[in-house]
């Protein structure tokens, strides 16, 4: 399967090293998805408990890194000015 210049997004880290030693650049996380997301006002303040619970219902354990990945899109919005 060819993925040049396609963006791949995975929960599965395994699926993301593969994904990054085989030469595709553009693997990231679902967090990071969910952080570009907040950052660029596409989601709310309000989507954050929505998404986690989202997750949490499905048993995926994301929710540590949707916080991080909250934070840090907050404090870019902050630094970016206006």
């Amino acid at each position: 399967m060819a993925l040049s210049g396609r963006l791949l997004i995975t929960d599965d880290m395994k699926a993301r090293k593969l994904a990054e030693d085989s030469g595709h650049a553009l693997a990231q996380t679902t967090s990071h998805l969910f952080s570009w997301l907040i950052f660029k006002g596409r989601l709310g303040d309000s989507d954050k408990a929505t998404v986690i619970a989202q997750h949490q219902s499905i048993e995926c354990p994301l929710a540590p890194h949707f916080e991080k990945a909250y934070e840090m899109a907050l404090q870019c919005r902050l630094n970016s000015g206006p």
